[in-house]
């Protein structure tokens, strides 16, 4: 899908020979605010994880205005990496599982904190619609698709640790946003956005265990932008 959204980018930059377009590069700087929850079932039992992280967010953006309205754009955003953290639990004998069978209920011998790192990148493509509030300063609406990717380790590794094989998973949903945009000269303009991307995501690795496992992460980024359009 990363690839079909470059190709989707390339097939229409030559749509800019019909008209006088502008086209416009971005410096996006500022925090992401990564919800997070997690949830695995096993033998009728389930272990559960949530956290609110935030963590430092930058992105490049480039686009192409059709109208004084519309604009197309294509960016790359890196969301940071959270600091997540579970616990592991080990129980006499150590085969047991890591979370309690049926109804019945042991002590774990001894426990341990294990950190699990969340690292996020997204690629987005999308179109933009504009309007002017005075004659410098406007307001903006976004959506798109965003193909977004994990670096590492994905939430689901938050309540069953030992799932190494869900590393680099990545996949596609929809993204938004507002902003808000003032022009400091004929080029350059400084700006404000916030957006917001849902991932849901479910995993049965039958041929490996059978546990069901269920993930969302919703990314809610604020940045300020440096624009320069020529």
């Amino acid at each position: 899908m990363k690839y079909s959204i470059l190709g989707v980018a390339a097939l229409l930059l030559p749509l800019s020979s019909y008209a006088q377009m502008q086209f416009s590069s971005e410096l996006l700087l500022g925090k992401s605010q990564n919800d997070i929850y997690s949830r695995t079932e096993f033998n009728n039992n389930k272990k559960h994880y949530s956290s609110d992280l935030v963590t430092n967010s930058l992105g490049v953006r480039v686009g192409v205005q059709f109208s004084d309205y519309i604009s197309f754009e294509l960016s790359k955003h890196f969301h940071g990496e959270g600091k997540n953290e579970t616990t592991i639990n080990v129980y006499a004998p150590l085969d047991y599982p890591f979370f309690e069978l049926g109804s019945e209920k042991r002590a774990p011998i001894s426990s341990y904190k294990l950190p699990v790192p969340i690292e996020l990148e997204s690629t987005r493509l999308g179109i933009k619609a504009q309007t002017r509030l005075f004659d410098t300063v406007s307001v903006n609406m976004r959506l798109g698709i965003a193909h977004w990717s994990y670096q590492a380790s994905t939430p689901a590794r938050l309540t069953f640790p030992r799932a190494g094989y869900d590393m680099k998973k990545s996949g596609n949903d929809v993204f938004y946003s507002v902003g808000l945009e003032h022009q400091i000269t004929e080029n350059w303009y400084v700006g404000f956005e916030y957006s917001l991307m849902k991932i849901n995501e479910s995993d049965e690795y039958v041929e490996i265990d059978g546990i069901p496992r269920t993930y969302q992460h919703d990314v809610k980024d604020a940045a300020f932008i440096l624009g320069w359009q020529f």
